[in-house]
């Protein structure tokens, strides 16, 4: 199921650190709401803020997260890739490549 845009929170320190504790998923996307990366954590937080002080190309795109609580965390991941897989004639987003 698509992800409304509304659940999207800007990609921010003070954001980051608003995400539930613990084991999740969670999807990076650039200005337009593209997927850039989709991945998981066992502290979703701590994840994130990695990736927000992570000087990259990939990391310099993005702009928004969404991120929820998922104790299979794993098999979330993968169903949200094979969501993006099916959405995307079998591509996978740019940082999951």
């Amino acid at each position: 199921m698509p992800i409304a845009l509304k659940d999207y929170a800007d990609f921010t320190y003070e954001q980051a650190e608003r995400v539930p504790r613990g084991p999740g998923v969670y999807q990076l996307s650039d200005r337009a709401y593209e997927i850039v990366l989709i991945g998981s954590s066992t502290f979703l937080p701590d994840k994130i803020l990695d990736h927000l002080r992570e000087k990259s190309p990939l990391t310099g795109k993005v702009r928004r997260f969404w991120a929820e609580q998922a104790d299979n965390y794993k098999e979330r991941e993968q169903e949200l890739l094979e969501e993006f897989k099916q959405a995307h004639n079998g591509a996978l987003p740019e940082g999951n490549q």
